[in-house]
């Protein structure tokens, strides 16, 4: 019996895999703004026409107005870049802006 020659074939070199630099992590206010948008369809139901403010991703509370939410939220030393208030209403998935003034 004769054995089966096959021809040299070099080994497979792969070329090297390009390095992605990672995104930066997200601040406090885009999970929290994810947050909302996540339970949005839950606080349509439960919360609508109220204001809901959101820290670091986490729910922190509900309030008729806006302002209420905003002081708690800066009195207890967060700042502006961790939390985001929102309106609960259908048309409210983007930002609202919030002016003190």
């Amino acid at each position: 019996m004769s054995a089966i020659r096959t021809p040299d074939v070099p080994p497979l070199n792969p070329p090297p895999v390009p390095v992605v630099p990672s995104a930066p992590p997200a601040t406090g206010a885009e999970e929290s703004a994810r947050a909302f948008a996540r339970d949005l369809p839950e606080l349509l139901i439960t919360h609508a026409g109220q204001w809901v403010a959101y820290s670091n991703g986490e729910r922190y509370g509900f309030a008729a107005r806006q302002t209420p939410l905003y002081v708690a939220l800066v009195e207890q030393g967060f700042a502006e870049d961790e939390f985001v208030v929102r309106f609960v209403a259908p048309d409210e998935a983007g930002p609202v802006e919030y002016s003190p003034r």
